[in-house]
Parts: C-alpha cells; structure tokens; sequence
C-alpha cells in the first residue's frame, strides 16, 4: 500500500505536490493558532518540509521551512 501511495505521489507534477505541502503546512499552522497555548506544535512542521524536499526538491523545501 506504501508503494502504492509513493507511486501516485511521483506521478503527480512539482506543482500539485508543492501545493499539498504547502496546504499541509497551512492546515497545522490553522491548529497551532487554535491550540492553547502551552501546546507546542514547532516539531511537526518538519514533516511536510521534509515531504516537499523528498518529493519537489530543495528550493521548494526551503520554502516549506520559511
């Protein structure tokens, strides 16, 4: 199922896939707003960065990161 997932990712164009990681980010940046604030959500924003680095590339990592 893994190879599966991984094969519909690499099918998609740089785009599409930068857009799902920068949405990804969006949507934990929205729960990290909501959250208390004693909640710390910094250590899951190295996830999609790290998805737009292996799938898009560095520069698109770097702009995941900033």
């Amino acid at each position: 199922m893994i190879a599966r997932f991984s094969r519909w990712l690499r099918a998609r164009t740089p785009a599409v896939l930068t857009s799902i990681g920068l949405a990804a980010i969006a949507l934990l940046a929205i729960v990290d707003y909501v959250a208390p604030p004693d909640l710390s959500f910094l250590p899951f924003y190295v996830g999609p960065a790290l998805f737009l680095v292996w799938f898009v590339g560095r520069s698109a990592g770097f702009l995941g990161a900033a």
